[in-house]
């Protein structure tokens, strides 16, 4: 079944006391699913556990491996039991930036799921804001604790939201307020902006692209660039490899997306890879797709500013940190420059 085949049979379910079976991309095991909603992209379906709802989830289409109409006792069950009689929350499903501030305004806390770098994520809070490439989200740990700075999670990063669900609903009956401020503003970038930067500060910032890298990407690049060697002193010269490869390989023969690497006897360097997954074409315009590697970069330049300092950071804190940052620091970028890759 063609994902076009499988976003017609949810579609063709909605609304027809139909249970769907979803096999979910990269996961052996299924979801029960009871259709309310779709998009091209996104469908919207309620959580159907041992005959009762357990909330609602937002997905991509793209996710689904297999998806099959269960007709058996249970589903007679469900309709004596009135299950299928949920109404459809009211979701724009246009697509995840549309998804987020529908979501916002609900008020609810909400569970945001996915994938980056190559490692899972489970995000559980509330929305602060939903920007064109990403949203602005402020976490609660499993101690009820929330975090003193948001993630900001980039949509193509995301496969599903949910929201209502047990869990979530009851966890936050238990929450202190979340907080207002974004904790410490500037954090290691403050500290190298031209007017606060210490005397003798005479790096450079230096930029190497590999053959293939696209144009219109180089482009990107070097304005960026050129705004950061106008706001920022680099205190030692920093060499930037911009790769026409999806990832960077490191010794242990794993992959990345960045990679910050510092020596003794020589300059620091960053390498970014800069060629476009097939996946992300799919969802994505060029120029979302060019504000995610640049971010990229940011996210590493972040460890280079960490670096100089020499902060007493754990590496869970470094990363946390440097997450931060990474759209921070572009938005920065487009509203000092005039330039808009994407909102924000």
């Amino acid at each position: 079944m063609t994902k076009k085949d499988m976003r017609a049979l949810f579609e063709a379910s909605i609304g027809k006391n139909k249970l769907l079976r979803a096999y979910l991309h990269g996961d052996g095991s299924y979801w029960y699913f009871i259709p309310l909603r779709v998009s091209e992209r996104l469908y919207l379906a309620a959580v159907e556990d041992d005959f009762i709802l357990d909330g609602f989830t937002v997905r991509r289409f793209r996710d689904l491996d297999r998806l099959q109409v269960k007709d058996d006792k249970c589903v007679e069950i469900l309709v004596s039991e009135g299950v299928f009689g949920v109404a459809s929350p009211d979701v724009d499903l246009t697509d995840w930036k549309s998804v987020f501030l529908s979501l916002q305004r609900r008020g609810e806390n909400v569970i945001v799921e996915g994938e980056d770098d190559g490692e899972s994520f489970f995000y559980i809070g509330r929305v602060e804001r939903a920007l064109s490439s990403k949203v602005i989200f402020r976490h609660f740990d499993a101690d009820g604790i929330w975090q003193d700075e948001p993630y900001e999670i980039a949509y193509a990063d995301i496969s599903s939201v949910t929201f209502g669900s047990r869990y979530v609903t009851v966890f936050s009956r238990y929450l202190p307020p979340a907080p207002k401020e974004n904790g410490k503003k500037g954090g290691p970038w403050k500290a190298f902006l031209k007017k606060n930067a210490p005397e003798g500060t005479s790096g450079a910032l230096r930029l190497h692209f590999e053959e293939g890298v696209e144009a219109p990407l180089r482009r990107y690049f070097l304005r960026f660039a050129q705004w950061l060697r106008e706001t920022y002193v680099f205190p030692t010269t920093l060499n930037v490899y911009v790769l026409a490869r999806e990832r960077v390989c490191l010794r242990d023969g794993s992959s990345v997306y960045g990679l910050f690497r510092s020596f003794d006897r020589r300059p620091p360097l960053i390498r970014i890879p800069a060629a476009v997954e097939a996946a992300l074409r799919e969802d994505c315009t060029d120029e979302e797709i060019y504000e995610m590697i640049l971010s990229s970069f940011a996210h590493e330049l972040t460890h280079y500013f960490q670096w100089a300092l020499d902060l007493p950071q754990t590496a869970e804190e470094s990363e946390r940190q440097a997450n931060f940052y990474r759209y921070r620091i572009l938005d920065r970028y487009h509203k000092a420059t005039g330039t808009k890759i994407v909102e924000g």
